[in-house]
């Protein structure tokens, strides 16, 4: 259910998602004459959430609900399906998520009272420092309500997005005929790494870390560490 003021003109507009997979409803609510697009939005905790916009481009929009979505980025300990899912959507758009390790938590579990952030709030980047958010208080429910007020001048600093990896632009046809070529073999070997000369940071060497593998190149020996690769002259 979305309840909107009667001195606002609003529009319900169709989602169309490929999945039945998430509850949805696309409002277009006018105000000082300015259009805005709200979507509210539910996820079942087994389900992974289907938001697959036509679009990269937003402007004027807010996205918000229980998307059971999990990740580090908001505090969870792992990524399940539905937080990888609106990760990627952040990356390949100009949306962003306003909750974070940061940002009071939105859910208290009765049985054991744990806290985490199921309900998260995503807004186009026009918005994003023009937004605050407030988690209020306890109106009966186990999931606290959100406030998020968006104001006609900048409200927060403006600070670049953080770099993230977009693993789904890369061209891993490249990536494996490269690594398959002569020039490089897989090898185990045991021991403790060489002297490290530079650290690549890096989250794309689980492979690695778990089978303690040593990738051999022309000159270039890594090594998968818990955090890094390190390289060092062979």
């Amino acid at each position: 259910m979305t309840l909107v003021r009667k001195s606002l003109t609003t529009r319900i507009k169709e989602c169309r998602w490929e999945k039945p997979n998430t509850d949805s409803i696309h409002l277009q609510v006018w105000k000082d004459g300015i259009s805005y697009d709200i979507f509210n939005v539910y996820s079942p905790p087994k389900l992974t959430v289907d938001l697959d916009f036509e679009k990269s481009a937003f402007t004027k929009t807010l996205i918000g609900g229980d998307f059971n979505g999990q990740a580090t980025l908001w505090g969870y300990k792992r990524v399940n399906n539905t937080g990888r899912k609106l990760l990627d959507l952040c990356n390949s758009t100009n949306l962003c998520i306003m909750q974070s390790v940061e940002t009071p938590p939105t859910c208290i579990h009765t049985s054991n009272g744990r806290e985490s952030r199921p309900d998260l709030t995503i807004i186009s980047s026009d918005l994003r420092h023009k937004s605050t958010l407030n988690v209020l208080k306890d109106i009966g429910s186990d999931h606290l309500p959100i406030l998020i007020k968006i104001g006609k001048n900048d409200v927060l600093a403006k600070s670049s997005r953080p770099n993230t990896w977009r693993y789904q632009s890369a061209n891993w046809t490249k990536f494996a005929s490269l690594t398959n070529s002569s020039n490089f073999l897989f090898k185990r070997k045991k021991g403790p790494p060489p002297p490290v000369e530079c650290t690549i940071n890096g989250a794309q060497v689980s492979s690695l870390q778990q089978n303690d593998q040593f990738l051999w190149g022309t000159g270039v020996k890594i090594r998968a560490g818990p955090q890094t690769l390190n390289c060092a002259n062979s």
